[in-house]
């Protein structure tokens, strides 16, 4: 048995027409820390034509899936940001008691 609780996530870091780059996070709650950090790229590629396919110029639902990532991009950014800005407060007040 697991003797540490982990939260997993997975952020968007990038939206091209082509690709994405993802980040893969584990956080131990047990330590509050990162444990672990994986980034990668996620093509989107026509295999029968063997050619990158441009969610955009699809159209379609695939235009739509575009959309949605670039503003899920957007939102993970602006998670991340506050995010920082509070551990950065926590941090100055860990340093005041000191």
């Amino acid at each position: 048995m697991y003797r540490r609780k982990l939260i997993t996530g997975v952020r968007i870091l990038d939206v091209h027409a082509d690709r994405i780059q993802v980040v893969y996070c584990i956080w131990s709650m047990t330590q509050d820390v990162l444990v672990s950090e994986f980034q990668t790229w996620i093509v989107f590629y026509h295999h029968k034509e063997q050619r990158l396919v441009d969610l955009a110029e699809e159209g379609g639902v695939y235009q739509s899936l575009h959309a949605s990532l670039t503003e899920r991009a957007a939102e993970s950014r602006r998670a991340l940001k506050a995010w920082e800005e509070k551990q950065a407060q926590k941090a100055d007040s860990n340093t005041a008691k000191l």
